[in-house]
């Protein structure tokens, strides 16, 4: 495999690598790999487990490429809390943008079939790829990797009630106490105004409300039922960080009628998709500390979902018209495009790639037909306002404000922590 040094992103540029596989006769298809929560590096190291490092060179070997990326909390976290409006940071900083940055790197790479990108989000990743894809990331399909439909501050009460229930009644009593506060402004999350979220402190010591709120309004289950896309959701049994009952089964609840979703369970597997240890909420951190991998099995599955989903594209191809055909059709042209120094050009009603055509050759597509070849959509917009390929960037401007998540973690909440740390003494 070829492991290339990336750079993403442009106010934070964040280092990556791009892994390839070694066999370059074929354009490859790939996976773009959307962290969990927390300041996380580009190969998801918790603990002594590396996910996405594993993925991405199994992926490798059997012939798919993969991009991952230093998550942006993990490199510019400092720097980012103090910036003076960092009160109404949401996961479109701390996730969404990043990630759309890292697919547009692959469609622009020559190597990268660009009508066979994925996203593989793993834990808080997974929960975020369903809005990641509607909001710019027009993928292929979605890999769930131990997602949830639910809002994130439930899971939070679930992890801190099952933590809870296993400590002695002293420390039940701290935990309690703790929690109360944080629980009770949870209760009223969205009756808040947007300014008294932003200035509300739940977890740790920059976490605002805000924060919950914003992501909470725009919930998963609601893009997974428009989603008409593949999409395959995978799980360990042994996750202790979401629930089969709750999660899992929630997901083939809000799916029971797209016939494009696959489920996988997975016996033993813990949140990393590694063997259980301990299975046990308050063993995370020995849970994680033991080296393992992601199991071949998962990386199987993952791949060969892709090259299945991948036949069927194949059999579905819309046709393309050639260069010639595409000539044929000149006198439909409406010239608004003056700035191009070319024989003929403008609002193309029969060609939607005509000035991709004029720059570089490429094939183009019938009226209507899905943009599925990676056509330069932003050039045709910007030159000859063609509006049948129109990638929507209305979202694609980050959001005001930058706050740090230390702490905020759908897979162990702060408190999780804090009780962990006291039943060590």
């Amino acid at each position: 495999m070829i492991q290339e040094k990336i750079t993403i992103g442009t106010k934070y540029p964040l280092e990556g690598i791009l892994t390839i596989p070694e066999n370059g006769e074929t354009l490859f298809p790939a996976v773009v790999l959307v962290h969990g929560s927390g300041p996380n590096d580009m190969d998801e190291k918790i603990g002594n487990c590396y996910v996405f490092r594993d993925i991405a060179e199994g992926l490798a070997k059997r012939g798919i490429a993969t991009i991952r990326y230093n998550k942006r909390t993990k490199t510019y976290g400092k720097q980012m809390v103090k910036d003076a409006e960092f009160e109404s940071f949401t996961v479109f900083d701390e996730t969404i943008e990043d990630a759309i940055f890292a697919t547009d790197l692959l469609r622009e790479d020559s190597r990268i079939d660009s009508s066979k990108i994925f996203i593989a989000g793993h834990s808080m990743g997974a929960m975020l790829a369903p809005r990641i894809d509607a909001e710019g990331g027009n993928y292929a399909g979605l890999i769930l990797l131990a997602g949830s439909p639910r809002k994130l501050e439930e899971i939070i009460i679930d992890q801190q009630d099952e933590a809870i229930a296993e400590l002695n009644p002293i420390l039940k009593g701290i935990a309690n106490s703790q929690v109360k506060k944080m629980r009770k402004n949870l209760d009223k999350l969205y009756e808040m105004s947007d300014d008294e979220a932003m200035k509300t402190i739940f977890l740790g010591k920059y976490n605002r409300l805000y924060y919950l709120k914003e992501w909470g309004l725009k919930p998963t289950a609601n893009y997974l039922k428009d989603l008409q896309k593949p999409i395959i959701l995978m799980q360990g049994d042994a996750d202790f960080q979401v629930s089969v009952e709750k999660d899992f089964n929630k997901y083939k609840e809000i799916l029971a009628d797209k016939p494009n979703a696959t489920f996988k369970l997975y016996p033993n597997l813990n949140h990393l998709f590694m063997q259980k240890v301990y299975g046990n909420i308050n063993k995370a951190s020995k849970e994680y500390k033991k080296p393992q991998h992601v199991e071949a099995c998962v990386i199987d599955d993952i791949a060969g979902w892709m090259q299945d989903i991948k036949g069927k594209n194949e059999d579905s191809k819309v046709t393309k018209l050639s260069p010639t055909e595409i000539l044929a059709k000149k006198e439909n042209l409406v010239c608004e495009c003056p700035e191009l120094d070319c024989e003929w050009h403008g609002n193309c009603k029969d060609c939607m790639a005509l000035h991709r055509y004029h720059v570089t050759a490429p094939n183009c597509m019938e009226e209507g037909a899905e943009n599925k070849e990676g056509i330069d959509t932003d050039f045709i917009n910007e030159r000859a306002n063609i509006v049948y390929v129109k990638r929507s960037k209305k979202n694609r401007t980050a959001v005001s404000g930058w706050l740090i998540t230390y702490g905020l973690a759908a897979a162990i909440p702060a408190i999780s922590y804090f009780i962990w740390k006291r039943s060590k003494k």
